[in-house]
């Protein structure tokens, strides 16, 4: 079916809007831009924003949840067993220390999962570095203490010396590479902090964004 210039449908009830299309003679509306469809070219293509699905948030949720179950169900057998003479060994304090480092760092997925659909501000890109370093560095720390003093204790068994390495020592360890790493985060976060930022990653030929990324950048 024929429809005069102008119109468009099947039926010709349908006007084509000469800012978003044009009809040809056999009642089509043609789109000028790929932002615009349907019949008449009045429905708009929402823009695709890239954003994280939401079964996607909910397995980071759910994984966060897993590894805080797991670390509290340590943290309770260390505290039950601190008597036993294997634990002992190890020092159930420090193992504590490993069990914190690991939950604070694994925190850090949850300030991830935060996003925006324009421009921001979003929050967790200013947390997620605090959560992931620190708590990285209590492990790390409690494990380079843990090698520093098998070293110390090899070092003084060759001598035939006797050794004694106190909590303290090694407490100052961890803190000392704790406080190293939240100086450099601290400086990072005043000088350049992580920002959300939304980029377009394609347009139509008006130049209407199709679809944009958002991510955290500084």
């Amino acid at each position: 079916k024929m429809c005069p210039l102008g119109l468009a449908g099947l039926n010709c009830d349908k006007n084509c809007d000469p800012r978003r299309g044009t009809s040809d003679r056999d009642g089509k509306c043609i789109c000028q831009s790929s932002k615009w469809t349907g019949e008449d070219c009045s429905i708009e293509v929402e823009e695709d924003l890239k954003l994280y699905p939401d079964w996607e948030v909910y397995l980071a949720y759910g994984l966060f949840a897993i590894n805080t179950l797991a670390c509290l169900l340590c943290f309770v057998w260390v505290h039950l067993k601190r008597e036993t003479r294997l634990v002992k060994m190890w020092q159930p304090f420090f193992l504590k220390f490993i069990l914190l480092g690991c939950f604070v760092s694994s925190a850090s997925i949850i300030p991830t999962t935060q996003q925006s659909e324009g421009y921001g501000p979003v929050h967790g890109c200013l947390v997620f570095p605090w959560l992931y370093c620190i708590g990285f560095s209590i492990t790390l720390g409690k494990l380079l203490s843990k090698i520093f003093r098998v070293y110390r204790l090899f070092q003084a068994a060759s001598r035939a010396q006797r050794v004694m390495i106190t909590a303290r020592e090694t407490l100052l360890m961890i803190f000392g590479i704790t406080i190293v790493d939240v100086v450099v985060i601290a400086v990072w976060t005043g000088v350049a902090p992580l920002q959300w930022k939304r980029t377009i990653t394609s347009t139509d030929h008006f130049g209407q964004p199709l679809s944009s990324a958002g991510y955290c950048t500084s």
